[in-house]
């Protein structure tokens, strides 16, 4: 069929939409970017570096807890947290099989959307608030997205979701 991603995706530090990786030329390899991070369906690392850095945190659900995950990285090992995207690995993953996507042609279910924007309010608010009024801004477009389509659950989940992930939750 088609893949998610090839290893991870970029964070758009203007919306705060994260893009996958499509592009194969990434495959074997290394990335270095400070918006770069790795899927969390399956990763491979040094004992050492989850030593330092931690868990992903359980502060997130669904969405950016990897790219959280990524930049505490960066803040204990500097800016060099590369990340290398095996060719000879493929995993299966079934794309928003819980939470529905485009592919299966089923809506986010509100409960994705409602996490979906809280995590993305959640995580610019915790590393750089310059990225909030971005962040918010996408959280409307997809609730305009979601009433244009009849999703009203789903439009007031991602207006939830950003008003708790920009006020409420605590990091």
């Amino acid at each position: 069929d088609g893949y998610q991603c090839y290893g991870g995706a970029y964070i758009n530090a203007k919306f705060m939409i994260t893009r996958p990786v499509l592009d194969p030329a990434y495959v074997g390899k290394m990335i270095i970017d400070p918006l770069f991070y790795l899927s969390g369906a399956f990763l491979l690392i040094p004992r050492d570096f989850y030593d330092k850095v931690g868990p992903i945190s359980e502060e997130y659900f669904l969405y950016f807890e990897e790219a959280d995950w990524f930049q505490r990285a960066r803040t204990k090992y500097g800016r060099d947290v590369n990340a290398f995207v095996l060719s000879s690995i493929e995993i299966d993953h079934a794309i928003g099989g819980s939470t529905g996507n485009s592919e299966t042609r089923q809506s986010k279910s509100s409960l994705a959307v409602f996490y979906s924007a809280r995590s993305r309010m959640y995580f610019s608010r915790k590393w750089n608030t310059v990225w909030i009024a971005g962040a918010f801004f996408s959280n409307c477009a997809i609730a305009m997205h979601q009433m244009v389509h009849g999703r009203w659950e789903n439009a007031l989940a991602a207006l939830r979701g950003a008003v708790v992930g920009a006020f409420f939750q605590r990091h």
